[in-house]
């Protein structure tokens, strides 16, 4: 083999390497891109369905707190009533008594035990 032979064969073995390694390094640069790109759908995916947890949780949360208004406002309203029906019974309760016939008038103690109360409190207490 000449020495010409020699540099034909080095020249043709450097192509070869360059274009496997050139082939090679393209592969990869394309097979990388493609892996970028899917990460990136991933991600814009991943995103879409977190906004849209978002917006649903939001949601729920406003019809909960449109329910508990509803419910507090109805309460008031029950609240406002019994105390206005409240207000109207208690002119009509006395605030003496008698404790004899014969006897003058006294104001109610502030608070009195009678017999129910007691049977009451003697079954609420076994």
């Amino acid at each position: 083999m000449s020495w010409l032979e020699r540099i034909a064969a080095v020249a043709l073995t450097a192509f070869l390497v360059y274009s496997i390694d050139h082939h090679g390094y393209a592969r990869a640069a394309s097979e990388y891109q493609l892996k970028i790109t899917n990460s990136e759908l991933q991600a814009e995916k991943a995103l879409g369905i977190a906004k849209s947890q978002e917006a649903d949780r939001r949601s729920a949360q406003q019809r909960t707190i449109l329910n508990l208004t509803e419910q507090l406002i109805t309460a008031n309203q029950t609240i406002d009533e019994q105390t206005a029906q409240l207000k109207t019974r208690a002119k009509n309760v006395s605030t003496t008594y008698r404790p004899a016939p014969a006897a003058d008038l006294t104001p109610v103690p502030g608070w009195i035990v009678t017999n129910g109360w007691v049977c009451d409190y003697n079954r609420a207490a076994g």
